[in-house]
């Protein structure tokens, strides 16, 4: 019957895991129902005079208990603190239940910081009871039978400092992992009472639903309902006296429980879908995070972020639509334990794969902080990454530490920028050029001084700014700075200015700093992402929050990022931007329990927010559309205000305030569990946290619960949703092109055309002015000339002014000849030289302007060519010759021998093209099809001549006695005659002898 009782769970299981559920940063919470231990947390009392005194840890003073997924290793910071109010001096018990896969010997595998102790059954198989970390152990093999439930028990004494614990098996069959949460059970009678609560519940809401809503349903959906609770009802009255076992009874409650929420669900379905509205507007902060950093790149944003608590150090990429919210995040690296601290790492795409780049304590390098990165396995940045290993950043061959790092691409060559670190090392930022995105092999130069961290990169027009993070991270005082270059020299400390001050804290926000810096989706727009405290009240206090702002720039064209935006400004989405969908108010919900309806505090959109308080059955439904079925992004925008003693005072104790802990359900199943961090103690600000949910197509229940095990007290201003995986519309970006013949043979000429693209979507709208540098190698081609190829578009400029390099520039005669759509502007004249496989004429560089000075940067561009051997001509240059001499001689008229008006120009006209082909033929045959046309053209020409008439023997034009006396005068002779050649035109019919008949033919041609 067990087996029935967790194999009915385990389909729950496997609907859940279809949410591809993020990591936790902390103890994982159970994600399975009545899977997971149970944990009882107690405070102890340090000995003044012996801090290391072992016997402080015991189990007297309980404070309460939390169930947890299993131990895997992350840290119980946040759990110590909210159920004990102290992150030291803690002894915790999980108890439940084990089950094996298989009949073996089984050893276990346990580490921590600190001490522990493991029964299986009873029996103590791992017994270390010390203040000592990371020191691992392992058990003696003992047998466990497969599908048996074995009690576990685990002791844990948490004394100072870093807090986890971790568990591991293995067997002959069981590859050694980590302890999964679907082989552990909560203990069956603790979890009897919950789900009796729970139960109860259930069947409250039925009535709360047929009370307020039965009038809007049909009598069958009205009755499905109520059959369902009576058979709920019926089950909590029995429970009790079933002769069966507490594994069982868990078992029918579980299926008592998902009966009844499914048919609620059902019944507000029923009901109908919630007003929604779109998602337009946002303000700050957005959630939270510290160390921002985002790329975009087709139709996404990546946001990645770090966990570095205590053995959670840990790699993620986020994945976002829209730049107003993170998506989902999924781990994509996991350290285990080589690398501590894993700080600020940014993700960047270069030749086909990712790269994240960060510094953190390396193991292989005695745990100094270093700069590392990562590299993608396949293009998906999202998907595995292997760690390329330690970058050098140091000098004379010693590889040094770094505090913070980033790359930049100029001109095709990648640089790394990096912070100083440790005693004596010089003021940086630090700089060097790197051989690869993961390799440098040279010595560091340095910027000027001035020190600060987390440098970022800006480029724009070809300039290069990087910022610099100031003052005291922690503090109000954090702000931002920047280095502008001067000549493109980047390891010149010469090469570079120093701005102050350039964003800094205001009165509504505090600490803004760690910039990074990304376009809109449409590219139109420049926005920063920076994080600012979350608790502004106080001296030092390191828990941030995400913000982002549009920013623009100077007339001298240095980046103008005005003030921080405060959290009571709204500000429209980044263009292009297709936001998070739509909207549902939390306030228009289906709200059971003692939810609560209020607008007292602010920046809310709609007519309020709602309260999911403390108490266990509270409930917001929100019942939804999905326009087809699959996984959808679903944001939920809450506060949660709540202030815990330390957590907003002056050099915090913990490391991570203490989160809520929210049910989410759909169509009345369990999806998962969110956690809503920590916001401003005002409760005026919000944070958006987004999960992937697979909906159903039509009509869908989206509920965010309170259960037993949760954490309430969460305001909610509304949800957000949108299908998953689809990107924004493809931004068009204004682009340059060079087209012409792919071959050419040495020593012709040839045309290469230059036009520009997608002109409309820019934000210029036209252009009047531009500015272009061609390379190429004056060994293989040469420029000849340009030749404007639009009406009014000027060319002040062509020449090559260097070897290998010509500067055009061009301007339009006023408004009516600005460039405002696509078109070919120009025609580049160029003469191939040498014979070659390929060659590359490059657009390398392209400014182009708008009516009010504002210029841009297009990306270069690349044409090639085959220069080919020397072609064979004689026989199309033979025949242009012919057909010249016949053009030449020929005479327009209607006489016979004459050619009809115009045929001279059609034939001129193939002479002119066979030229051309003469001279530009890439190929033989592009010059023998050249020469069939000419031909045939030329005998066209020939054949149109009018004819003469046989009988005009004398060539006057007519027929008349004067040709009968001619023909006559040779009567009698024939071909025989030596003269033949000068008189056969007489022979009129042609039979070889001139006679009778001809003199006959020429008599009727007179009489006629």
């Amino acid at each position: 019957m067990m087996n029935r009782v967790f194999g009915l769970v385990m389909a729950i299981i496997l609907f859940a895991g279809i949410m591809n559920m993020p990591s936790s940063v902390h103890a994982a919470d159970p994600t399975m129902d009545g899977h997971g231990l149970m944990g009882d947390f107690f405070k102890c009392y340090k000995n003044p005079d012996n801090r290391e005194d072992i016997r402080v840890f015991t189990f007297d003073d309980y404070r309460g208990e939390r169930a947890i997924g299993n131990l895997n290793g992350d840290a119980f910071h946040s759990i110590f603190k909210q159920i004990t109010g102290t992150t030291d001096y803690v002894t915790a018990r999980f108890t439940g239940t084990l089950v094996p896969k298989y009949t073996e010997d089984y050893t276990f595998h346990m580490e921590g910081d600190d001490g522990f102790r493991l029964w299986i059954n009873g029996q103590l198989i791992i017994d270390f009871w010390k203040q000592a970390w990371e020191v691992p152990q392992t058990s003696a093999p003992i047998l466990l039978e497969a599908g048996k439930h074995y009690e576990i028990k685990v002791e844990y004494l948490q004394g100072w400092g870093g807090s986890w614990l971790r568990m591991e098996w293995e067997s002959a069959s069981q590859r050694r992992e980590i302890v999964p949460e679907s082989a552990l059970f909560l203990p069956p009678d603790r979890t009897i009472t919950n789900k009796k609560d729970e139960l109860t519940t259930e069947i409250q809401k039925v009535d709360f639903l047929t009370g307020q809503f039965a009038g809007q349903v049909t009598e069958t959906v009205l009755n499905d309902l109520k059959a369902a609770q009576t058979k709920a009802a019926d089950l909590l009255a029995a429970i009790d006296g079933q002769p069966v076992s507490d594994g069982e009874k868990a078992e029918l409650l579980f299926r008592a429980i998902e009966a009844v929420s499914r048919a609620r669900s059902d019944f507000m379905k029923a009901v109908g879908v919630t007003s929604s509205s779109v998602f337009d507007k946002f303000n700050n902060p957005l959630y939270q995070g510290q160390d921002p950093f985002v790329t975009y790149k087709d139709g996404f944003y990546y946001f990645v972020s770090s966990s570095n608590l205590d053995s959670n150090n840990k790699v993620y990429v986020s994945k976002s639509r829209t730049l107003t919210d993170q998506g989902e995040k999924v781990l994509v690296f996991d350290s285990q334990g080589t690398q501590t601290r894993i700080f600020a790492p940014e993700i960047f795409f270069f030749d086909g794969k990712w790269y994240i780049y960060y510094c953190a304590d390396l193991r292989d390098y005695g745990y100094k902080h270093m700069a590392t990165v990562l590299e993608s396995v396949t293009g998906d940045p999202q998907g595995a990454y292997v760690d390329k290993g330690a970058l050098y950043a140091g000098e004379h061959g010693e590889i040094k530490q770094a505090n913070d790092f980033t790359v930049f691409e100029h001109q095709g060559k990648l640089y790394a920028v990096w912070g100083t670190l440790g005693a004596g090392e010089p003021i940086g930022p630090a700089i060097a050029p790197m051989d690869n995105p993961y390799t440098i092999s040279v010595d560091r130069s340095f910027l000027p001084g001035f020190g600060g961290e987390g440098p970022r990169v800006l480029q724009k027009d070809g300039k290069v700014f990087i910022t610099m993070s100031e003052g005291d991270y922690a503090s109000n005082d954090y702000r931002l700075s920047y280095f502008t270059n001067t000549d493109g020299d980047f390891l010149n400390p010469n090469s570079w200015t120093h701005t102050k001050d350039v964003f800094v804290a205001t009165g509504d926000v505090s600490g803004p700093a760690r910039a990074g810096f990304v376009k809109s989706a449409d590219g139109k727009e420049d926005w920063m992402i920076y994080h600012s405290r979350v608790y502004k009240d106080t001296g030092r206090n390191w828990w941030r929050q995400v913000n982002i702002k549009k920013f623009g720039w100077n007339s001298d064209g240095t980046p103008d990022f005005g003030k921080p935006v405060a959290p009571y400004e709204w500000q429209p989405l980044p263009s292009g931007d297709s936001g998070q969908g739509d909207m549902y108010q939390a306030e228009s919900a289906i709200l059971y329990g003692n939810i609560t309806i209020d607008n007292s505090h602010t920046n809310y959109q709609g007519t309020g927010y709602i309260n999911l308080p403390k108490q266990p059955g509270a409930e917001a439904s929100f019942v939804v559309h999905a326009p087809e079925a699959g996984d959808y992004i679903v944001g939920l925008r809450y506060a949660y205000g709540v202030q815990e003693d330390g957590e907003t005072t002056n050099h915090p104790t913990s490391q991570l305030p203490a989160r809520a802990k929210v049910n989410v359900y759909v169509n009345g199943i369990y999806g998962k569990t969110v956690e809503p961090d920590k916001t401003a103690i005002s409760w005026n600000e919000w944070f958006t946290g987004s999960e992937r949910l697979r909906l159903q197509a039509g009509t869908n229940v989206i509920s965010y619960r309170v259960d037993h095990g949760s954490i309430g007290n969460v305001n909610v201003d509304y949800i957000t949703m949108y299908k998953a995986d689809v990107p924004n519309p493809e931004a068009r970006q204004l682009r340059a092109a060079l087209s012409g013949m792919s071959q050419v043979p040495s020593g012709n000429k040839f045309q290469v055309n230059y036009g520009l693209f997608d002109v409309a979507s820019s934000v210029y709208g036209a252009l009047y002015a531009q500015d272009l540098t061609l390379s190429y190698d004056a060994e293989k081609v040469r420029f000849v000339s340009a030749d404007s190829l639009k009406t009014g578009l000027l060319i002040l400029h062509a020449k090559a002014d260097a070897p290998g390099q010509v500067r055009i520039l061009l301007a339009s005669q006023g408004a009516d000849h600005a460039v405002a759509a696509d078109e070919a502007l120009l025609q580049l004249n160029w003469q191939a030289i040498q014979e070659t496989s390929a060659t590359v004429i490059t657009l390398s560089r392209a400014q182009v302007a708008g009516s009010r000075g504002e210029e841009a940067s297009l990306a270069p561009v690349t044409y090639n060519v085959q220069i080919t051997g020397t072609l064979n001509k004689e026989a199309l240059n033979t025949l242009i010759a012919q057909a010249q001499d016949a053009w030449r001689a020929a005479v327009e008229g209607s006489a016979p021998g004459q050619y009809p008006t115009g045929s001279k120009a059609v034939l001129l006209a193939a002479i002119h093209a066979a030229q051309a082909a003469a001279e530009t033929a890439g190929s033989q045959a592009d010059l023998d099809q050249a020469a069939n046309v000419l031909s045939q053209a030329l005998q066209a020409f020939r054949d149109s001549v009018h004819a003469s008439i046989p009988e005009d023997t004398n060539g006057d034009g007519r027929v008349s006695v004067g040709d009968l006396a001619v023909v006559a005068a040779h009567y009698g002779k024939n071909s025989s005659s030596p003269d033949w050649n000068l008189i056969q035109k007489l022979d009129v019919n042609k039979d070889g002898v001139i006679d009778i008949l001809d003199l006959a033919a020429v008599a009727r041609t007179i009489l006629q």
